[in-house]
């Protein structure tokens, strides 16, 4: 990925010719795992999407929970568990082909919580009422619209690059960029 960033110093008109510091602070996330909640009682059920930050394809797309291999899947980007229970507790993490190069989401915890305690016809009908989706849901997590997942940024990477860029002012023009020869 190739980002070209110009900025221009407050130069007196005066001066020719300026080596110009630039110090860039990207942040990159390539490959993000989405998730609609991060904690699930038993018996809901759990999606999981392998999202690209990019114009690319992403292909050969594999889910792991704790590092156990789950699905894989050539062209589709989203797993989904109908009824959790608790040994979907876990780290889970994606991996994925994009252009060339395979790349690894940021690990998210996903936690199944169990009932705790006798089930009673009231607690029966209460759990039941919780899990129609309500507008605050719907804004949450699936969207009532789009039905994609709410973004959960998981992680991201720092590149810094340092270089110079000679400028040239130029009487009517202002400044701009020129190309740096460089002879042996």
């Amino acid at each position: 990925m190739t980002m070209e960033i110009q900025t221009f110093l407050n130069i007196h008109p005066g001066s020719l010719w300026l080596l110009q510091p630039l110090t860039v602070l990207l942040l990159l996330v390539l490959l993000l795992l989405q998730t609609t909640r991060l904690v699930f009682q038993e018996g809901e059920p759990i999606h999981l999407r392998c999202h690209r930050f990019t114009s690319k394809p992403l292909y050969k797309v594999t889910f792991y929970q704790n590092g156990k291999d789950q699905t894989f899947s050539p062209r589709n980007s989203s797993f989904s568990i109908r009824q959790a229970n608790l040994s979907h507790s876990g780290e889970y993490h994606c991996t994925g082909v994009i252009g060339e190069m395979l790349y690894t989401s940021q690990p998210v915890n996903i936690t199944v919580q169990g009932w705790g305690g006798e089930i009673t016809p009231e607690s029966a009908r209460h759990s039941a009422r919780s899990r129609l989706p309500s507008r605050k849901r719907l804004r949450r997590g699936w969207g009532a619209k789009s039905k994609e997942p709410s973004l959960q940024l998981t992680g991201f990477v720092y590149f810094s690059v340092f270089s110079f860029q000679p400028i040239k002012y130029v009487k009517g023009r202002g400044f701009q960029k020129q190309k740096m020869l460089v002879g042996v």
